[in-house]
């Protein structure tokens, strides 16, 4: 069974956040947030799911697929 996960590129920055899966997503929606950079440092910085739907097109979606 193969796990799907996301992460967001900012297209101005090219900062890149951390994955979330897609199944949190799925079924927590209301609850994920993208995270960039480092928690404690000057860049952190976190995207919550309803409004990166909102600025989609600033971001680009990166996919991974790990083979379980």
């Amino acid at each position: 069974m193969s796990k799907v996960f996301i992460r967001l590129k900012n297209k101005e920055t090219n900062q890149e956040s951390k994955e979330v899966s897609i199944e949190d997503i799925i079924f927590n929606q209301n609850d994920i947030e993208f995270e960039f950079g480092k928690y404690g440092e000057e860049d952190y910085g976190t995207l919550p799911y309803k409004d990166f739907l909102f600025f989609q097109k600033e971001y680009e979606v990166i996919v991974r697929i790990k083979d379980a």
